[in-house]
């Protein structure tokens, strides 16, 4: 992928760049499963390997997206999972011109899906109160959800979820 930060760096141009309106705009940011050291804990060996080995420069832009998110949000920052390098992030990224302050970023939810499958939606067919998919804030283990059911997610949570979602990291799997 080239740039090697295209996500972190489009998150921050946008969040640098919003209108300053009442009420605020919702953020999403759509990240992965397996993104961070304690998320990658929670992961199949297989996938382990996939987000550790295989695919770990797109995992660490991803990290550098939620690590902005984070910060910008006023969120506490799991330690553990190391900061972004200058690389993702770019130089001195916290003093950037127009970054809002910490904690101001109100509206903003970060959700880590799954590995993307091309499946059908099954957020709308399932009735009697079960889940098509699981979705909580925090990781949990799973490791695959379909694009048509992030995008439901997506609609749902900016209709009918944002008060229970909105302002967290959530992940969702089936």
């Amino acid at each position: 992928m080239s740039p090697a930060n295209l996500s972190t760096q489009t998150l921050l141009n946008f969040i640098c760049t919003i209108p300053k309106a009442t009420p605020p705009p919702k953020v999403i940011a759509l990240s992965t499963t397996g993104v961070s050291r304690s998320s990658r804990a929670k992961q199949a060996l297989l996938m382990k390997f996939l987000y550790g080995y295989l695919i770990l420069q797109i995992m660490k832009d991803k990290l550098g997206m939620e690590r902005a998110i984070s910060h910008c949000a006023g969120w506490t920052w799991n330690e553990n999972d190391g900061e972004p390098s200058e690389e993702i992030m770019g130089t001195n990224w916290k003093e950037r011109e127009g970054l809002p302050e910490p904690g101001s970023l109100k509206e903003a939810v970060v959700i880590r899906a799954g590995q993307l499958t091309d499946g059908e939606c099954l957020g709308d067919s399932v009735s009697d109160g079960k889940q098509a998919y699981r979705v909580a804030e925090g990781d949990f283990g799973g490791s695959s959800v379909s694009r048509k059911d992030v995008a439901h997610l997506v609609f749902d949570l900016v209709t009918n979820r944002w008060g229970e979602l909105g302002g967290k990291q959530v992940s969702v799997v089936y």
